[in-house]
């Protein structure tokens, strides 16, 4: 659906609106249902920028949204869309969590540090194995 170009211009309209107003986070907590019927038909990147900035106004819209997401599923037949748009809702946001603790974790400057430290044990190994070699340059 996102392909179309002219849901294409209306959904960039709608991530300015929602990046410019304070309205998105209050219409995403109070009305879970339609939000999740929305995003069920987005990708997941623009399902996740629609959050990111609606967050951005009032942080604590993700966890009260997860929450009123879990509550839905509990209500919910497993064969209705809702359900269904619960649970993809859910693995988005799980997918999304994931991806910003890797780039935490495995930041620049500790992936540096990882390297520095792999490198001198190899330097160490080598010296020991033989203790002629201690310069890097002769690795």
């Amino acid at each position: 659906m996102e392909a179309h170009p002219q849901f294409r211009v209306m959904l960039d309209r709608l991530i300015t609106a929602v990046r410019e107003s304070s309205e998105a986070a209050s219409y995403c907590l109070a009305h879970p249902r339609e939000s999740l019927k929305l995003m069920a038909w987005l990708h997941t990147s623009t399902a996740m920028m629609l959050l990111h900035y609606a967050e951005e106004d009032r942080r604590e819209l993700v966890v009260r949204f997860l929450e009123a997401v879990q509550a839905i599923r509990e209500t919910e037949s497993s064969d209705s869309e809702v359900f269904k748009a619960a649970g993809l809702a859910i693995e988005r946001f799980l997918v999304f969590e994931r991806s910003a603790l890797i780039q935490r974790v495995f930041s620049k400057a500790r992936v540096k540090s990882i390297l520095s430290a792999l490198s001198r044990a190899k330097l160490m190994n080598q010296a020991q194995i033989n203790p002629n070699l201690t310069k890097e340059g002769d690795v």
